[in-house]
């Protein structure tokens, strides 16, 4: 490589790092020093805290690693049939994959966070494995939010019972369908020739190829893994309400972090709006146990930083140590 194209690289390299970080900088600027309510959550806060409420957040914020940790085994399992590596290493890839997926809409930038960590040969390997986790993850919010969803919509919302029916049944006809799609992914390009043109299944044979090394054990062990990251992600949303609080039944607080959380699910937002969407999510659905409107949005601002912020600045520190151009495979050793 001549002198003229390594400086060339490297200011690329670099000027693709400042970008980033002036994107995150923006983020969290408009998010957290711009927060109309921020003093207010600052209070209800510490007016919880000397009510006694410190062990919960410590729990709340002891979850947060293995939450990660879950999805860093999640993402080495899945990456197994292409590349071995280590835990660590994917939690690297995990944690960057945060830095990127709150600084754009519908969590994009996390595929691109992942393959930074890895050859830049194996770029398809990680982004394979990253939209079977994605979909693994996805398919356990559906599930657990419809259950929840339905248990929440017939104890407390006032709806006619042909209505609850309808949802029911198309509900189920939904979730069948998914799981079936799930655990036979690698049957899934069968599916996919019906509806894509024969340029495009030419062009992606190779990756479509790649679903078929995805066995049972595999996606099982992926599900269970997506089935323990919810779990640990309703704890701590029924916990955090209970530090901001927000007193609710535990039917119903369940039921409803459920029901959020499937609203989450299909709502993709640019990240400076995303905070917003929670916060009208989680009024709505608490209002009716509720009228603590700071200590509602407090509570879901708290579990974004704690889960999402505290995670994607680790990450930025990470990404900060890649060379960029050669993870995507523009730059050779």
């Amino acid at each position: 490589m001549t002198e003229s194209k390594a400086k060339y690289r490297f200011v690329i390299n670099n000027g693709l790092k400042l970008l980033l970080l002036a994107a995150l900088s923006m983020v969290l600027y408009h998010q957290l020093i711009k927060h109309q309510n921020l003093d207010q959550f600052k209070e209800q806060f510490v007016l919880n805290w000397r009510q006694g409420n410190a062990m919960l957040i410590f729990v709340v914020i002891f979850l947060m690693p293995f939450n990660w940790l879950l999805e860093a085994i999640k993402w080495k399992k899945l990456l197994s049939p292409f590349i071995n590596i280590t835990w660590f290493r994917s939690l690297k890839g995990v944690l960057s994959g945060v830095t990127l997926a709150v600084i754009t809409p519908a969590r994009i930038g996390e595929y691109g966070g992942r393959i930074a960590v890895l050859p830049a040969e194996k770029n398809w390997s990680g982004l394979v494995a990253t939209l079977v986790s994605s979909i693994s993850q996805n398919l356990s919010n559906v599930i657990f939010g419809f259950v929840g969803a339905i248990c929440f919509i017939t104890l407390y919302l006032d709806i006619e019972t042909y209505a609850v029916w309808g949802l029911v049944l198309s509900g189920t006809f939904v979730l069948i369908f998914a799981i079936l799609i799930y655990f036979n992914i690698s049957s899934f390009k069968r599916l996919l020739k019906s509806v894509l043109p024969n340029k495009v299944l030419i062009r992606f044979k190779k990756q479509l190829n790649m679903l078929a090394q995805y066995d049972d054990n595999i996606l099982k062990s992926a599900f269970k893994l997506s089935v323990l990251r919810y779990i640990i992600y309703l704890t701590q949303y029924v916990l955090i309400l209970k530090v901001f609080g927000i007193q609710i039944p535990l039917m119903a607080s369940v039921s409803g972090v459920a029901l959020i959380f499937l609203f989450q699910s299909g709502i993709p937002l640019p990240p400076v709006l995303g905070i917003v969407a929670r916060g009208e999510i989680a009024l709505y659905v608490w209002s009716l146990f509720s009228t603590n409107v700071i200590g509602i949005l407090a509570a879901t601002f708290a579990l974004w930083i704690i889960n999402l912020i505290i995670p994607a600045l680790l990450g930025l520190i990470i990404v900060l140590n890649v060379n960029i151009l050669r993870s995507f495979g523009y730059e050779r050793k």
